[in-house]
């Protein structure tokens, strides 16, 4: 008497079968989980290089123009590691015209002119500057929030 084939064929593979459809869902599953964490860790990243590039901006405006080539030449380097991560964390045209907002308020007008004078302490500059930091953060902080 010869055996259905399900008892002969299926029914013996069906161990490794399940094995191996949950070690393709285990690894998608961790696949998400890496991609979701890098995505958090450039943000993260990137809100502490807005940070980093605010601190050296104020600082930049507050001297003359012929004592701080080294922060203009840094707040540049900065501004391009910020632009590759947030060019990374979302092609949105929106955090896009942010980052846009920020770096033109900082490295627009009279930017590593080494004939600058410091601006006081209460200029205009120094709260524009804050401003469109937060608002970049801001837009980050959301987005952050809104990818689990």
């Amino acid at each position: 008497m010869s055996k259905h084939w399900f008892y002969e064929w299926i029914l013996p593979l069906s161990p490794t079968i399940l094995t191996i459809i949950g070690w393709w869902v285990i690894g998608k599953r961790e696949q998400d989980k890496r991609k979701n964490d890098r995505f958090h860790q450039r943000i993260d990243t990137a809100i502490l290089l807005i940070a980093e590039i605010k601190k050296l901006a104020i600082e930049y405006y507050g001297k003359n123009g012929s004592e701080c080539t080294e922060i203009g030449q840094e707040i540049v380097f900065k501004f391009k590691k910020l632009s590759y991560l947030c060019g990374k964390i979302s092609q949105d045209s929106v955090i896009q015209n942010c980052f846009l907002a920020f770096k033109i308020e900082i490295s627009g007008g009279d930017f590593q002119n080494y004939h600058r004078s410091a601006l006081p302490n209460k200029h205009q500059k120094f709260l524009d500057i804050r401003d469109k930091a937060f608002e970049l953060r801001k837009m980050l902080d959301d987005l952050h929030d809104s990818v689990n």
